[in-house]
């Protein structure tokens, strides 16, 4: 009898990902707030995009990061409320809303760069151990071909 994620094999392979996942955002958060950040690491990938593209609307960032809508801009409210983030109006279009980083937003992410040094440090160790960071760029490639369920149907059809 299976006890344990990893004794269902690929069925349940979503939720071993996102064990694995939770298990990288917790260790980030707490040395995010070892460091005085009191944001989660989940709000990173938004101020890399603004610090690396400029400002952006939150369909834009969707779209980069493959995320909804509606997330992004419950996340973006955080990063508003944390003032690392401030909106601007779109001089194209007045219904529109940019975002981009404070100055505040700005300052963190100078001060955190020796953080992402030690970040990508430990994920390079576990993934020379362990690699994974090639699969999951080739299957994400695969999924933007043809979705999980388009792949799941096939099987149903074959039998």
């Amino acid at each position: 009898m299976a006890t344990e994620l990893h004794d269902y094999g690929p069925l349940l392979i979503a939720s071993r990902l996102r064990k694995l996942s939770e298990a990288f955002y917790a260790g980030a958060d707490e040395i995010y707030r070892a460091h005085g950040v009191d944001l989660p690491s989940r709000c990173f990938p938004i101020l890399f995009l603004l610090r690396d593209r400029g400002r952006l609307g939150i369909s834009e960032i969707a779209i980069s990061l493959g995320q909804t809508h509606p997330a992004v801009s419950q996340m973006s409210r955080k990063l508003l409320a944390h003032d690392v983030i401030q909106e601007w109006g779109d001089p194209m279009d007045e219904r529109r809303r940019l975002l981009g980083l404070s100055r505040r937003g700005a300052q963190l992410m100078k001060r955190l760069t020796p953080v992402w040094t030690a970040i990508a440090a430990a994920a390079q160790q576990l993934d020379a151990a362990h690699p994974v960071l090639a699969s999951l760029t080739s299957i994400d490639q695969a999924l933007a071909v043809t979705d999980f369920a388009t792949r799941i149907r096939f099987h149903l059809e074959k039998d």
